[in-house]
């Protein structure tokens, strides 16, 4: 038995299986150097200083691709006063939409290479290694239907951590693990900075390899890669139509984690966080770092299935093992 929802004037069919959904926030892929929240706003705002000299390779492609130096200059000063995260700051300012998602592509590209992947970083060691070990004990999470994750995140890390550690180690689960991260159970709520050069189900044009080229590579063809990667980065109000998705993921699931999420109130909503208790989610995990721990007692109170640990350090391994996982 199945049951239909509704989805851009179409029928999805939703198996009544039970699901397990990740929920990732920043804080997920935070292990492997990439900057969040204020931190984000920080170095964009140094690398586009108009003080700095040289000019940084950031300044010098914006210049390239049509900005003039005053309006660099001016959404750099308007940008440093925010006290938002960028998304909210450029929801909120759109006269300077394109320009942020050009700087965001130029910040977060910065940080993919190859070599993040090794044994020794602190996002493999803490949790990219041991989700890959526990999906290989209970494959039947991807090859089921059964496990979903919805990231808010622009950067591509995991999906191309775990193509790289099957395509190396499991080649015999490799074309069933890359169809899942192609599929809809793998969703990017707010885009991402284009396809890898791997997810041949995407025209050329919206793949990107995993590398730096945007911010180091100075000819043509870098220039336009940065801003076919920028086009596919989506601002809060841009993603209404992936927001539905969501609802059908979450109406069946049995657990949801969340993994170094911030607890926006707007992505909150985005996830119809307050009628989880209604229609029936029984289980609810979460990492949440001190800053947050303060709006616990609220979040219990709209969730009172939400689980969090008892000490603030503990990490997303820790969270994935009091879930129970891989023995979903």
């Amino acid at each position: 038995m199945t049951k239909a929802l509704s989805l851009d004037d179409q029928m999805i069919e939703v198996p009544n299986r039970k699901k397990s959904v990740l929920i990732l926030g920043a804080g997920a892929s935070s292990g492997l150097q990439y900057p969040c929240g204020k931190e984000l706003i920080d170095q964009i705002c140094l690398m586009l200083n108009p003080e700095r000299d040289p000019p940084s390779s950031y300044r010098k492609k914006l210049l390239r691709v049509g900005f003039q130096a005053d309006q660099i200059d001016d959404f750099q000063r308007r940008l440093r006063h925010s006290y938002e995260t960028i998304d909210t700051f450029l929801d909120h300012n759109r006269d300077l939409e394109f320009l942020g998602k050009l700087a965001i592509t130029l910040e977060l590209s910065s940080h993919e290479h190859r070599g993040v992947f090794g044994r020794d970083a602190f996002a493999v060691q803490d949790w990219y290694g041991a989700f890959w070990n526990g999906l290989q004990k209970n494959f039947e999470l991807v090859r089921g239907n059964q496990l979903f994750v919805i990231t808010f995140n622009y950067d591509r890390s995991l999906e191309h951590f775990l193509f790289l550690a099957s395509e190396e180690a499991r080649r015999d689960l490799h074309p069933e693990l890359v169809s899942w991260l192609n599929s809809d159970r793998f969703l990017h709520i707010h885009g991402r900075m284009g396809c890898l050069e791997w997810q041949t189900q995407a025209p050329p044009e919206r793949r990107r390899r995993y590398a730096s080229d945007c911010g180091d590579n100075e000819d043509e063809d870098g220039l336009q890669s940065l801003k076919r990667s920028a086009e596919l980065i989506l601002l809060p109000h841009e993603s209404d139509r992936l927001d539905a998705n969501v609802e059908v993921i979450v109406s069946d699931a049995e657990r949801i984690l969340f993994l170094g999420f911030g607890f926006d109130e707007r992505n909150l909503r985005k996830l119809g966080f307050e009628s989880w208790p209604r229609i029936g989610v029984r289980n609810v995990f979460a990492t949440m770092k001190s800053d947050v721990s303060e709006r616990k007692e609220k979040l219990q109170q709209q969730c009172p299935m939400l689980r969090t640990p008892e000490k603030m350090h503990e990490g997303i391994y820790d969270c994935l093992k009091q879930s129970g996982f891989p023995n979903w």
